[in-house]
């Protein structure tokens, strides 16, 4: 698993901007065949967050400090932060995340949550939710994914297409650019708000594996997208 000592410690000072200090867990799963990272904060009714793509835990921060009573349990999702990167290719997504999901429940000795997904991640949790409703107690979807319902989002095809897709995904960019690239994810006053975000976000996704997973995740999705019928969307 890769460690990026870095990530971890700006992320750590997002959280105790928060007041927060989260335990951490690794999650070596056999099927499929990855190590993620659970960042836990709180106690009481467990809740699993999964975040966007191009993000990561810290993104979290501001609402779990809000949540009394709640077992929070952040993953970063595969190629963020500290995960393994996965090779997507030839991958049915939504059976793959269903496996990996469950076998995270599993590992975490929980048998039914409530999911909380930004983008991506709120589409693997409504996966998971139509295809194992008996682990999920509920979803609350933020930045609804617009692939789900047949959205072509052109620039994100762009970042689907070989060679330079990853390029793009992997080229360094100036703070002032990557900025804005989050204010556009984000909103303005989000960053104004948690300017460190900005910087443990760089940070997570400036790793080995990132840009080359995200293409092949998003390629893939495509692939299902323009299939007929449809492999990965909800409709």
């Amino acid at each position: 698993m890769p460690t990026n000592p870095a990530y971890v410690e700006t992320e750590a000072r997002v959280f105790g901007a928060y007041g927060l200090s989260p335990s951490v867990r690794v999650l070596p799963l056999a099927q499929p065949r990855v190590q993620l990272r659970a960042v836990e904060v709180g106690s009481g009714e467990p809740a699993v967050l999964l975040h966007g793509f191009g993000l990561c835990a810290a993104h979290w921060a501001p609402l779990v400090s809000r949540l009394a009573g709640v077992r929070s349990v952040i993953l970063d999702l595969p190629g963020h932060g500290t995960a393994d990167a996965v090779d997507y290719r030839g991958i049915n997504l939504r059976a793959w995340f269903k496996d990996m999901l469950t076998a995270c429940l599993d590992t975490l000795g929980l048998k039914q949550v409530r999911l909380i997904g930004h983008s991506m991640g709120g589409m693997i949790a409504l996966w998971l939710a139509l295809d194992t409703p008996t682990r999920v107690h509920s979803v609350v979807c933020i930045g609804t994914p617009a692939v789900a319902f047949g959205a072509r989002v052109d620039a994100l095809r762009l970042l689907a297409r070989p060679g330079i897709g990853p390029l793009l995904l992997w080229m360094p960019k100036p703070p002032a650019m990557y900025r804005q690239i989050m204010a556009g994810s984000m909103g303005a006053s989000a960053i104004r708000a948690h300017p460190e975000l900005v910087r443990t976000t760089y940070l997570a996704v400036r790793r080995t594996g990132y840009a080359t997973a995200i293409s092949r995740y998003l390629r893939e999705m495509f692939q299902g997208a323009d299939a007929e019928p449809r492999r990965y969307v909800l409709s």
